[in-house]
């Protein structure tokens, strides 16, 4: 047993009777958020597992049976948050920064720090953010292909986007996403749980100026194109720079990984519809 600190996460879903929490262990070394299970709590899984298939940097969930003070409060998905440490030892142990965004409207609304986090370092400075708002706000194209292959981590943004659009994650549209600048500025998934819904529109860019100017950048647009082939579309291509090999069903693309992914999920759950009904709306739907 160890203490531990607790508050409640999240925007709109703090309002939900099931509770979503931010823990913290050993001194808050150790965080973790313990996101509520309701039916469409298994979407943001998939599509963790998905950034992660296609080879991003991303956070190992599980389900999780919580208790507190050896009361059950229910089944939750654990998923680590980011830290220093494992980002500065995955992008090549170069210092970085990493801020939580949460635009008015992602890009238009300067300068962020009112609105927007920024996790580490501790010092309040925006400026790398600022300025990579602002170009994409005011750069012709050619300045802004330049300024592009020098400061973004292409393949990562275009990992990213393909992921984000296959899935259709629409709540990233101002926030629930991280922005990472090691030198070169990355996106980091977080929050996905709105996604795969085929009732609304949702356009490829997400209504958002930076994205917006990244998908019209040519070399982006190329490698956007060709990677949304080799991961979803196609089984010619070898997509083996693309794909982590760590996961069982290593194919020509990663829908096999997925479906695998979605028969763990449910396999692990299954006890849980017992103790909560209200977990889906009825066994039938699960």
């Amino acid at each position: 047993k160890t203490d531990a600190y607790i508050k409640i996460m999240g925007s709109y879903s703090r309002l939900f009777p099931k509770k979503s929490y931010i823990v913290s262990f050993e001194n808050h070394s150790q965080r973790y958020a313990f996101e509520a299970a309701y039916d469409y709590f298994i979407t943001n899984r998939i599509a963790l597992s998905a950034y992660s298939l296609a080879g991003l940097f991303t956070l190992n969930t599980e389900s999780t049976a919580l208790y507190i003070n050896n009361t059950y409060i229910g089944c939750y998905t654990r998923i680590p948050m980011y830290d220093e440490q494992s980002l500065y030892n995955h992008y090549d142990e170069k210092p970085g920064e990493l801020f939580k965004a949460h635009f008015l409207e992602m890009g238009y609304d300067t300068p962020l720090q009112y609105r927007t986090e920024k996790k580490f370092p501790e010092d309040n400075d925006f400026t790398s953010l600022n300025t990579f708002v602002y170009n994409a706000k005011s750069m012709d194209n050619t300045a802004w292909s330049e300024w592009v292959d020098r400061y973004i981590d292409k393949e990562e943004v275009i990992r990213y986007l393909v992921i984000q659009n296959f899935l259709k994650v629409k709540d990233t549209a101002s926030f629930n996403f991280y922005i990472y600048n090691y030198g070169k500025m990355l996106f980091l998934p977080w929050d996905n749980e709105i996604c795969m819904d085929l009732s609304t529109y949702h356009p490829m860019d997400g209504y958002s100026l930076i994205t917006t100017r990244l998908l019209e950048e040519p070399s982006i647009r190329a490698g956007y194109n060709e990677t949304m082939k080799r991961l979803f579309l196609t089984g010619e291509e070898d997509i083996q720079p693309f794909l982590d090999h760590s996961h069982p069903g290593n194919t020509e693309n990663i829908i096999d990984d997925l479906l695998y992914e979605v028969n763990t999920i449910t396999f692990e759950i299954d006890r849980a519809i017992y103790y909560e009904s209200g977990l889906y709306f009825t066994y039938q739907d699960y």
